[in-house]
Parts: structure tokens; C-alpha cells; sequence
């Protein structure tokens, strides 16, 4: 790890998550990640340890993606310093409360993301609109952050094969998907996301079989209670995978 801090200044950090608990960040690894003061696009799955005051550094960054994160707030004495930061994506993280009144008058500020966090419960409406579920549930009783997620990756995704991507995403859908059927039961859906949030240390809510039709319904335009695996994978990580092509 302190090798890591004489790397020459590299502009994207990717951390993805891990079942081994040695190799999830720690508040050492994240104050390393201050020292690289070039960093412009930084994603950290699996975050237990606070975003640190020493990221006020980081004053290149413009995107920032954190994933099944248990930490409640954003500093900011490092939000303040974000001047370039055009995009906040936090997915999965359901502790996070508070968000720094500074962060929304960055001046290039766009796009604002905290799906099912609980600062959507404390926004004012104006804010809220722009970074939360809003209005009435497309399916009642199914999670309206989970549908607002989902339709955002699946609208922004393609077919191209682009590894180690395409891997990872049909690495977790296969985890899930127990009848090796090339699709997602409610079982399934309600394993993945219990998953998912258990590792933000946050509980799932339950799912009942009528929410879960509903929300098949409105993903795939048609009856059925499975969802298949390239709209799945669609929606965890911007790709069908369509096009990837293994000789082995």
C-alpha cells in the first residue's frame, strides 16, 4: 500500500467489491487515494470507511461513484474543493444522509444521484426532484429507487463486449441466478439486492409476489414473473454483452 502512494498520478480508480474482508478498503487506503491529486474519475464498491476530509485534494475530480457504501455523510471540507465535479453517483447506500449544502453549488455540477439513500427523505423538493425517486411508485409496493436505477443503467447501456466488464456483470448475475435458467425469479431479485445492501449494512425490504409481476411487467413489457439475463445484465453494468464472443 505505500507503494501504491509513488505510483505516478493516474486519473481513473476503480475498486471493485470483494468477498474477502482483507482486501476492502480501509481509512488508510482511502487517505492514499488523497495523494492522488490527478485523479479525475474514481468508483469504490463496498465502502465501510468515511470519505476523509483529505480528499479536498482531489481538485480534478469530476466524477464520483460509490457503490453498497455504509457511510452517512459526504465532508465538507472535501466537497467544497470539487470545483470540476460534474457527476455524484451513490447506488445501493441507503445510510447516507448527509450531503453538504456545498455540493449542490459547484459550478459544474450535473448530474446527481442518491437512489434510495436517506437523504432523499430529507432533501428540499427542489434538490430532491433533481436526485431522487420522485412521485407515486410505477409498482406499489416494490422499491421505486430500485425501478428508477434499473431503467437509468438500461437506457444508458449497449451491446458491445468491453471486458473485464462484461465478466464481472455475468460473474453476479450467474451468483444469483439458482436455477441456471438464463433468468431472475423473485428469489433471485430479492437475494441480489439483499446482498447488495447487506454489504451498505442495510436490510431489504420484502418484496411480495404482486410487486415483483408488476415490476416484471413494466421492464419487459410483457406478463411473466422472470427477467432475462441481457436485460439484467442491461442493468447492472451498462451492457447486454451481446457481442462478447469467448473462444474458450
Amino acid at each position: 500500500r505505500v507503494a501504491c502512494a509513488r505510483w505516478p498520478d493516474p486519473r481513473y480508480l476503480e475498486i471493485q467489491s470483494s468477498p474477502n474482508p482483507a482486501c476492502r478498503v480501509t481509512p488508510y487506503d482511502m487517505e492514499t487515494v488523497a495523494v492522488w491529486n490527478s485523479l479525475q474519475y474514481i468508483s469504490i464498491h463496498n465502502l465501510a470507511s468515511p470519505v476523509p476530509p483529505s480528499w479536498a485534494r482531489l481538485t480534478q475530480l469530476r466524477s464520483l461513484d460509490l457503490r453498497q457504501a455504509s457511510i452517512t455523510s459526504l465532508p465538507v471540507p472535501a466537497v467544497s474543493q470539487w470545483s470540476r465535479l460534474a457527476a455524484l453517483t451513490v447506488r445501493f447506500s441507503p445510510l447516507l444522509r448527509e450531503v453538504p449544502l456545498e455540493l449542490w453549488g459547484l459550478p459544474e455540477l450535473g448530474e446527481v444521484r442518491l437512489l434510495g439513500s436517506a437523504a432523499c427523505e430529507v432533501l428540499p423538493e427542489e434538490r430532491r426532484r433533481r436526485a431522487c425517486s420522485t412521485g407515486e411508485p410505477v409498482c406499489p409496493g416494490f422499491p421505486q429507487w430500485v425501478v428508477d436505477q434499473f431503467e437509468g443503467m438500461r437506457a444508458e447501456g449497449w451491446t458491445a463486449c468491453g471486458e473485464p466488464v462484461c465478466e464481472e456483470t455475468k460473474a453476479t448475475f450467474a451468483a444469483f441466478d439458482k436455477n441456471r435458467d438464463q433468468h431472475w425469479s423473485a428469489g433471485d431479485f430479492s437475494a441480489f439486492l439483499a446482498a447488495r445492501l447487506a454489504e451498505a449494512r442495510a436490510t431489504a425490504p420484502a418484496i411480495e409476489e404482486g410487486a415483483w409481476a408488476c415490476f416484471v411487467r413494466h421492464m419487459t413489457g410483457g406478463a411473466g414473473t422472470l427477467l432475462p439475463a441481457p436485460l439484467v445484465q442491461s442493468c447492472l453494468g451498462y451492457t447486454t454483452c451481446e457481442e462478447c464472443h469467448h473462444s474458450s
